[in-house]
């Protein structure tokens, strides 16, 4: 019981409250590294594609071409086309893009938000987007979100 009483006492002090700080800072640091890396990898994935000549010839994102390539990398066909249409339409393959400025998250922005809330699902473009509010407002049938309701812009 004694040993539990000093660990109270010491957890008051400088010296944890440091260790416990420095603690968060790396794994916040090593979180937003790993949110960066991930972006970047399919940004480059997507400049790899894009620019190549079969991509050129038989592409296009709708083609089978990416399905195809898709199983044989090993990820989805959505993830390979999300990528493609990352690249197309930001231009990210490394951390100093000027492009990254634009996510109005900042160091908070992750692979999942760009595909969610900046990169049109292929559905949308043929949805009516029924609206529903959530924190923002999301289209019920393609899921895309919305930072304001379209049809008052």
């Amino acid at each position: 019981m004694a040993e539990n009483n000093e660990l109270v006492s010491i957890k008051q002090t400088d010296e944890y409250q440091g260790l416990v700080n420095e603690c968060q800072e790396i794994i916040c640091v090593g979180v937003q590294n790993f949110r960066m890396e991930k972006i970047l990898m399919y940004g480059r994935l997507g400049e790899r594609i894009f620019n190549d000549s079969l991509y050129k010839k038989y592409g296009g994102s709708n083609s089978l071409l990416l399905e195809m390539m898709a199983k044989d990398i090993g990820i989805s066909r959505s993830e390979l086309y999300r990528a493609v249409q990352f690249y197309e339409k930001f231009n990210i393959v490394s951390p100093d893009s000027e492009n990254f400025k634009m996510f109005k998250e900042g160091l908070n922005i992750s692979w999942n938000k760009i595909k969610v809330r900046y990169l049109p699902a292929k559905i949308s473009e043929k949805c009516q987007h029924a609206f529903k509010e959530i924190v923002c407002w999301q289209c019920k049938k393609c899921k895309k979100i919305f930072d304001y309701k379209p049809n008052e812009k």
